[in-house]
């Protein structure tokens, strides 16, 4: 039998740098102007059922150092609702131009999407869904601090069926959170989750990030060892990134080098190995999730899907985002909103608030769909690699033997070493 991949030496000959293939073609080929109001509309339009809305809150208490994400520091909740209120025009313009829109997903990110208050919460879900087409498997997901928890909010999610949360938990050592200006109690953790539950979400990932400073494998195998004790259906492993533009909040916030890349892989292999055996399946890309999950139900039914937002149940046909710098999908075409808060808010129309675009070709189409078929069943398709040879014109035998070789697939399914490496496997194919 294959084994999981634990030779450093394996990994670095074998590892790529590249995207993690929540879509194609990467960001970085996408082109830095916006587009007519015409090419959006045209593509809002063929939007129709099983549509996923994303909605950015970029809105933190404070600033997390480790984080990369597009955010914005507000100590108090004063001074959301202008944001709330663009957003929700910036959805009523999308609605004009295509009314039969039908929503399967709503998912909150950031940020921290429950810092929001009570009311605006309340305004903002209300506004985007009261007049809309909704699916009758709709469901909501939130990205949850777990240091925020409030009954009231919670009961309003419950209202509008969120029944999904991503809990950032990032490690359980206090010395590392401390360090990168987290502040936060494994007993917060407990409680959130345990009221997550009380309030019908049914499916709930617990997120760590691995290569932060003062972690050690001891540390973080004594993190993993106790995130596993914990009612949840997932559990998520980041790598730490750290972009140039970040270094020097980081430093000047704490103690920040940046780890060797034995060190990110016996990290990760680490907790990859304890989650194993604690009856967690990898889905790639450091998801790992219980047979009881809401997730794996859909890849056995074949109805899995990965997007920006990661791993979900309704296989949606097109992603719109609202909110600074959020990424829709939409029928072949990508788009990312004004990455600079402050442009969002000003600019009018949807043609005005695009910064970055791509228009997709009949090739990168069937590379995605290629690669997603591949990371969510997790074998190689017959139909797939025969239209695969039509439609790039490369044989695939070189690179099915290559994949073979290196144990990464057997008998056309990936192995766990595939898993591990399923980047790898991706790029082989582009």
């Amino acid at each position: 039998m294959t084994n999981s991949l634990n030779d450093f030496a394996t990994f670095k000959r074998l590892t790529r740098a590249g995207s993690r293939f929540s879509y194609y073609p990467p960001i970085s080929e996408w082109n830095d102007v916006g587009l007519e109001s015409n090419a959006i509309n045209t593509a809002l339009s063929k939007c129709g059922k099983n549509t996923a809305l994303y909605i950015h809150l970029p809105f933190c208490e404070q600033l997390c150092s480790f984080c990369g994400c597009n955010i914005k520091i507000t100590p108090s909740t004063e001074g959301h609702l202008p944001y709330i209120d663009k957003i929700i025009e910036e959805w009523n313009e999308i609605r004009e131009i295509n009314p039969e829109i039908e929503i399967s997903e709503l998912h909150l990110g950031g940020g921290t999407p429950n810092f929001l208050s009570s009311e605006n919460l309340q305004h903002l879900l209300y506004s985007i869904l009261s007049e809309v087409k909704i699916s009758t498997d709709f469901y909501g997901t939130i990205e949850f601090d777990p240091r925020l928890v409030d009954e009231e909010k919670l009961r309003i999610l419950k209202e509008y069926n969120f029944t999904k949360a991503i809990i950032g938990v990032q490690d359980f050592e206090e010395k590392v959170l401390i360090n990168v200006n987290r502040p936060q109690k494994i007993e917060q953790v407990s409680y959130a989750v345990d009221m997550l539950k009380k309030f019908s979400f049914d499916d709930i990932s617990l997120e760590f990030i691995y290569g932060l400073p003062y972690q050690t494998i001891e540390s973080f195998n004594w993190t993993i060892t106790r995130a596993v004790e914990f009612p949840v259906s997932g559990i998520i492993l980041y790598p730490l990134a750290v972009a140039p533009w970040q270094k020097g909040t980081q430093s000047a916030m704490g103690h920040f080098p940046e780890p060797e890349l034995e060190t990110y892989f016996t990290l990760y292999t680490t907790a990859r190995d304890i989650l194993v055996e604690r009856g967690f399946l990898h889905f790639g890309f450091g998801h790992f999730f219980k047979e009881n999950s809401p997730l794996f139900k859909a890849k056995i039914q074949g109805e899995l899907h990965r997007n920006i937002t990661g791993f979900k149940r309704n296989q949606n046909n097109a992603l719109i985002g609202l909110g600074v710098s959020a990424i829709s999908h939409l029928p072949n075409l990508h788009l990312q909103n004004q990455r600079v808060f402050e442009k969002y808010l000003h600019y009018q129309g949807v043609d005005k608030i695009c910064e970055r675009s791509y228009q997709m070709t009949e090739i990168d189409n069937f590379l995605q769909d290629f690669t997603r078929n591949l990371i969510c069943t997790g074998e190689l398709n017959l139909d797939f690699l025969e239209q695969y040879e039509e439609v790039i014109e490369r044989p695939t035998g070189p690179i099915l033997e290559f994949l073979g070789h290196e144990n990464l697939i057997k008998e056309l399914k990936l192995t766990p070493m595939g898993m591990d490496l399923l980047k790898t496997v991706c790029l082989s194919f582009i």
